[in-house]
């Protein structure tokens, strides 16, 4: 899905108040700007409005902006689902008014059935094509105005109005748009445009634990979550399961954007809230982020108790995916398993609270798993920036206190550390300059390395960092091959 980056770092703020810290989003955008990792051909998946195009329209460059509202529901809250689609002239970037007449044809994304595929045009008083979708489990009816070779129209009396089997599950869909008319003619040969638009779901599932009943939230971007399932194993490790239908056919997932999920576990669920997390998805290692600084619960009223959730977010490039579906054995769903194990110390090196949540990473050659945290929680000039790095094998699990490796420190400039480490302790670096890091850890067990970013705040608040950080960021990534810049690294 295309979406402007000023778009998408508001949308990712905004879900701050779910868990989204700031400290998380800076990292992950320092690490795209300085590796310049991308994906030419990666689309973004997880907001229901995207612009499409331009192309040629009668020597006009023209762009489709389509939006889903709303774009995040809760599971069996079948409400009306309200697509809104403009045309945009990209010379002047405004929209263009008048008649201008679409096919418009919706699939779900994997699937062959046409859920829709009809007719409709603007008037020419007005700019903007408006369908109200109701989503009913059988039969498919339109209301609406309509005239000959034109399709069904909004009036000032009467809406668009289509009842039937459309939008009933959460997941991407495929709108295939032709462009057959504009003005006082129709064109020689239609225009096609094609937009993937998601709606999400929401829900929280009950579990038992050790007798007494909890809850467990989560969002699916992709598709329906089928089961949830809870356990603990016999090292007391707790394992949780969201299960959905998938596809791993190369063929199929070579053309997923984004495989996105995220947990939601109340704080108040302290057995499991508080340990340390790692996940998989179909038994494949998945990096995954914790983020434990939302204060509510967002979205998730009356379903979770108030208190705060930890937030555990999976994101899979379409890059990763390929590479699991060599890897995963059950071929027909995707499992998002988190494993929950030990319990965080409240005695460990440091408090709790000035420390970062943990990122879990792999080595490139895939022999350790790496699990990083820094304080303070946003590092900055006036303080040292302490790093806490463990190793584990990837194949045992078990930690490896007894490692050698080289670490690194650099922006876009200069190496500002550059260091031999032998151990497990805590590292303490001074970093007297603001700004976007690489933390690169290479030469481990002599040809292994991982990388990871982190943003030094200057002496200015960290809202004014931010804000200048996306303002040199907009000019730079502004289409659809920059727009996986946040989420290439997280896989």
């Amino acid at each position: 899905m295309i979406v402007p980056l000023k778009i998408l770092i508001i949308k990712i703020l905004n879900r701050n108040m779910r868990g989204v810290s700031i400290a998380l989003v800076l990292s992950i955008l320092a690490m795209q700007i300085l590796t310049g990792y991308m994906d030419n051909n990666a689309y973004g998946h997880g907001l229901g409005k995207e612009t499409v195009g331009p192309k040629n329209v009668e020597d006009r460059l023209i762009s489709l902006s389509l939006k889903l509202e709303p774009e995040l529901r809760r599971t069996r809250d079948l409400t009306d689902v309200v697509l809104t689609l403009q045309a945009i002239d990209e010379e002047s970037k405004e929209v263009i008014p008048g008649t201008i007449i679409y096919d418009i044809k919706i699939q779900k994304y994997g699937k062959e059935e046409v859920l829709l595929n009809e007719r409709f045009h603007i008037m020419p008083d007005q700019d903007t094509l408006k369908i109200i979708f109701k989503p009913a489990d059988s039969g498919l009816n339109i209301e609406g105005e309509t005239m000959p070779n034109m399709g069904y129209m909004r009036t000032d009396i009467s809406d668009i109005t289509v009842t039937g089997p459309i939008f009933l599950d959460a997941g991407l869909y495929v709108f295939t748009i032709d462009l057959v008319g504009i003005g006082d003619s129709f064109l020689d040969e239609p225009v096609r445009y094609v937009s993937y638009l998601t709606i999400s779901e929401l829900d929280a599932r009950k579990v038992t634990h050790h007798g007494d009943e909890k809850s467990i939230g989560y969002i699916s971007y992709y598709d329906t979550i089928k089961e949830l399932n809870y356990t603990v194993d016999a090292d007391g490790n707790i394992i949780v399961d969201a299960i959905s239908d998938f596809n791993w056919d190369k063929e199929f997932v070579k053309d997923i954007p984004l495989l996105h999920f995220e947990y939601y576990i109340p704080k108040e669920f302290r057995e499991l809230a508080n340990r340390e997390m790692k996940g998989y998805v179909n038994g494949v290692d998945a990096n995954i982020f914790v983020d434990r600084a939302a204060e509510s619960c967002e979205g998730f009223e009356g379903l979770l108790p108030e208190g705060g959730c930890v937030v555990v977010h999976y994101m899979i490039v379409k890059s990763r995916l390929v590479k699991m579906a060599d890897e995963v054995t059950d071929k027909d769903r995707v499992v998002f398993r988190l494993v929950a194990g030990k319990m965080i110390d409240e005695d460990r090196r440091e408090p709790i609270g000035e420390w970062s949540d943990a990122m879990v990473l792999k080595s490139d050659k895939g022999r350790y798993t790496v699990e990083v945290r820094y304080s303070p929680k946003e590092p900055n000039i006036d303080e040292p920036t302490k790093l806490s790095i463990k190793f584990y094998d990837a194949e045992s699990k078990e930690e490896i206190k007894d490692i050698r490796y080289k670490l690194t420190i650099y922006n876009s400039n200069n190496i500002v550390i550059d260091d031999i480490v032998e151990g497990s302790e805590i590292l303490t670096y001074e970093i007297k300059e603001g700004g976007a890091y690489v933390v690169m850890l290479s030469e481990i067990d002599g040809d292994d390395r991982v990388s990871f970013g982190i943003t030094v705040v200057p002496e200015f608040p960290i809202y004014i960092a931010l804000l200048l950080l996306i303002a040199m960021s907009i000019p730079v990534i502004l289409n659809r091959e920059r727009i996986m810049c946040f989420v290439a690294k997280l896989t």
